[in-house]
């Protein structure tokens, strides 16, 4: 449980940081992108919560605790403040990514929908294949789920505002879920493009498995998009108006463990993942971070200590069975560290 977890959580984490590193580009470009500053205010600060709420399912009674080195229970605590300040998520969800013009803010995704609208079906295909055609050819099927994908979302907007008109705007479970693709769709182009960007082979697994993340939630909320359209006649046709999407899965048990294992045991792997990631000044970030940079030099060595500590054996003794006795020993040392709890002297 904890493997997958992990796992799910490193996928998002790329996805949400391929999407601030974009969006950031973009900005430095001198774009205006306000529909993709809205995705980001909610899909990063509900990713961060989510991802705080996982860690306090592996740490336990530990996460809860207050204290110097005990720095998720404060993370917790101060969650709500991103997901309600300037802005709260339910509403942004609701009202800003979709209504605000959201459609013109992707490359092609506007095209696309113009030529379902004008029944061109050469212009179609031809945005289409342009869309797919910007991907490295390591990411090139994943991208290219994209773009189908892309021209289904474009089809039910456009129908759900055909039928409804201005009624659209007060059918905010309507709204949502459509901004909802448009995000999905938004973290799987961004990480395409940190993909080709970053050029790093060593995560591509991680690259490949975070979009079909992003591409089977879109997918999910168009199904649950079209059960729900107030016309029954659409309704009942909707699985025609998804087709095409069943294939679309998230990554199994199989391949998650595989991810967890690679994160594991490579600690650059890691490094990779959040190259921005800024150094703490103090307390159980600190340490933390100085038990994964003690893990350097030990390579594979890493386990084996850790299950030495588990058995009983002093930190000098494990050490002395390393290739590097004296690294061996600051790992440990830094690993406990993190383990160990804040004493407070008696009041």
């Amino acid at each position: 449980m904890i493997a997958a977890t992990v796992a799910r959580m490193a996928l998002a984490l790329y996805a949400t940081d391929a999407a601030r590193r974009f969006t950031a580009a973009a900005l430095d470009a001198g774009e205006q992108p306000s529909a993709a500053s809205a995705i980001l205010k909610v899909h990063l600060t509900e990713a961060g919560r989510r991802a705080i709420n996982d860690g306090m399912d592996i740490l336990g009674g530990k996460g809860i605790m207050r204290g110097p080195h005990k720095r998720l229970g404060v993370a917790y605590r101060h969650a709500p403040i991103a997901i309600t300040v300037e802005g709260a998520n339910l509403m942004t969800r609701a009202l800003i990514i979709f209504d605000q013009g959201a459609l013109r803010c992707h490359q092609y995704m506007l095209k696309e929908m113009d030529a379902i609208v004008a029944n061109d079906t050469k212009a179609l295909n031809g945005v289409l294949l342009s869309h797919a055609g910007q991907a490295p050819a390591d990411l090139r099927f994943e991208a290219e789920q994209i773009a189908p994908l892309s021209a289904q979302f474009a089809l039910t907007a456009d129908l759900a505002m055909g039928l409804l008109g201005g009624k659209l705007k007060r059918l905010e479970l309507l709204t949502a879920r459509l901004g909802d693709v448009l995000s999905a769709h938004y973290l799987a182009a961004c990480s395409v493009w940190r993909c080709e960007a970053d050029a790093d082979t060593a995560l591509l697994p991680i690259a490949r498995a975070a979009i079909q993340v992003q591409l089977e939630q879109a997918a999910q909320t168009l199904r649950e998009l079209h059960a729900n359209l107030p016309r029954w006649p659409v309704a009942l046709r909707s699985p025609a108006l998804h087709g095409g999407m069943h294939h679309l899965r998230t990554p199994d048990d199989r391949l998650l463990l595989e991810l967890s294992e690679s994160l594991r045991t490579d600690a650059r792997l890691m490094q990779r993942l959040c190259p921005d990631m800024g150094r703490p000044k103090s307390d159980g970030l600190l340490d933390l971070m100085h038990a994964l940079e003690a893990t350097k030099p030990l390579d594979d060595e890493v386990v084996a200590l850790n299950r030495a500590a588990r058995k009983g054996s002093s930190f000098a003794d494990a050490a002395a069975t390393a290739r590097d006795p004296v690294a061996a020993l600051s790992y440990q040392l830094a690993a406990d560290r993190v383990i160990q709890m804040d004493d407070f002297a008696p009041v």
